[in-house]
């Protein structure tokens, strides 16, 4: 939704996109705040990037585009 509402307000501006935030009612409270590596602690992040790593590894092996 975020991609989403950054998307209208480059293509239409930031009033549509507040007036789709506002009709979509779009106030998120997420469970846990650790969406970021600095909130999400040393450990957390370590074994985010641990269990992505064979991913990461793929993707960079793939020819580029």
């Amino acid at each position: 939704m975020d991609l989403a509402i950054r998307l209208v307000s480059y293509l239409c501006g930031d009033t549509l996109a507040r007036f789709a935030v506002l009709g979509a009612e779009y106030a998120p409270e997420p469970p846990f705040t650790t969406g970021m590596p600095e909130q999400a602690g040393t450990a957390l992040t370590e074994l985010s990037r641990d269990f992505l790593a064979p991913l990461e590894e793929e993707l960079r092996a793939q020819p580029a585009r």
